[in-house]
């Protein structure tokens, strides 16, 4: 590292990876900068994952340097050092500029998992030229009908008020479960009935002067919209790659936050079948939009696909 990268970025950068690639109903918590007790007083970890398998809890060490070479066996040591410090149970050391191949070598030996994050602008595009990729877009929306009290006739309530229930908008509780594969993502647009899980009664609206309205029940149909989006890396205007050293496989990943425009650089089509390109070799991924986001604009993305 240069005096001016005091590393922060970069470990940023791989926490938002590790938490995407994290998503599983054992696991527990995600933490970035940590402090954890060693024998020898407080140890820094920069990403801490935690999970449960078995009734078993585990701990995940993932440890960033964003170094302008590859790392050698000296930075494997160290690394090693903490992991018997913190009694870890895993460990997972990230580069930048990649590793030696005797640090590989001793990873392997010690059971260390070695991985390359970047963004691709300086590392896949490098390894792979134009990319296809295929974009499935889920868009939801959905219909709200309520049945209110008697006494509630004379209260106002605004129709835009009634997607929202007990003061959570339905519309982000069907995000997340599209997200967290509650709701299966489906290859063509569809329409269902749609019960959120996670919402218990008592039931509740609020009226335009924001008292809350009973609503002993409501029903939900939801619409799912589907198109497909096709077009290569090299139209897109930045994401992050992760790469796991002895595996051919890249994890792709693109935030919200770079607001790619892809209507204006990716072809779209209605159809899955009307793509003029095998699908076998491109990466395939899925865009949904952000809770709360009025528009399809912005995506909350991630493309958790891979390119050999």
């Amino acid at each position: 590292m240069n005096a001016r990268n005091d590393g922060k970025a970069y470990e940023a950068m791989v926490f938002w990876v590790y938490t995407a690639l994290c998503k599983d109903e054992r696991l527990t918590s995600v933490e970035r900068d940590v402090k954890v007790e060693g024998p020898d007083g407080l140890r820094q970890i920069d990403v801490l994952v935690k999970h449960e398998h078995a009734g078993v809890a585990y701990t995940t060490i993932i440890e960033c340097r964003d170094y302008a070479g590859k790392l050698n066996v000296t930075h494997l040591d160290a690394f090693a050092s903490k992991l018997i410090d913190v009694k870890a149970s895993k460990g997972i050391l990230v580069s930048r500029k990649g590793f030696s191949k005797t640090a590989v070598q001793k990873a392997g030996r010690l059971g260390i998992g070695l991985c390359v994050v970047d963004n691709a602008d300086t590392m896949l595009k490098q390894l792979v030229v134009a990319v296809p990729v295929i974009v499935k877009v889920i868009h939801p929306s959905l219909q709200v009908q309520t049945m209110m009290k008697n006494d509630s006739a004379e209260r106002k309530v605004l129709a835009s008020a009634l997607t929202t229930i007990n003061d959570v908008p339905l519309r982000n509780l069907v995000i997340q479960e599209l997200r967290d594969g509650v709701i299966n993502l489906p290859d063509e647009a569809q329409v269902f009935d749609w019960t959120p899980r996670t919402l218990i009664p008592p039931f509740f609206v609020r009226d335009a002067s924001g008292v809350k309205v009973e609503v002993p029940w409501f029903t939900v149909s939801l619409h799912l919209d589907v198109w497909y989006l096709f077009g290569h890396t090299d139209n897109l205007p930045d994401f992050v790659s992760q790469t796991r050293v002895g595996d051919s496989t890249h994890n792709v990943f693109m935030p919200s936050r770079f607001k790619m425009g892809l209507n204006q650089s990716f072809a779209r089509y209605d159809q899955y079948s009307e793509i003029p390109y095998n699908y076998n070799e491109a990466i395939i991924g899925v865009f949904i939009p952000e809770a709360d986001s009025p528009t399809t604009s912005t995506h909350e993305a991630w493309i958790l696909g891979s390119c050999r």
